[in-house]
């Protein structure tokens, strides 16, 4: 049961890639035609290329954020409210 659901879901993960992928050509088209400019074209392919490359790669960006949180500096604490800082 277990095996079927973790296949199920991905099947539907890679259907929503997909319809994202369609729905960046069309949102590249779109725009090309109501601007009639090949720079807005561009820039909204490039942009929808960059969501759609996160959305790819969701969960490296997940493990690399992961690592860079852990590995980040413990907190300072903050004195005490009243308490004087510096001379």
């Amino acid at each position: 049961m277990f095996t079927e659901l973790t296949e199920w879901l991905s099947d539907a993960r890679t259907l929503v890639l997909a319809f994202a992928g369609v729905a960046l050509l069309v949102a590249t088209i779109a725009v090309g035609v109501m601007k009639r400019s090949l720079l807005a074209a561009f820039g909204t392919l490039l942009f929808g290329a960059l969501l759609l490359w996160g959305m790819n790669n969701s969960d490296w960006l997940r493990d690399k954020t992961g690592e860079d949180i852990s590995g980040a500096p413990a907190s300072i604490e903050a004195p005490a409210a009243g308490a004087t800082v510096g001379p």
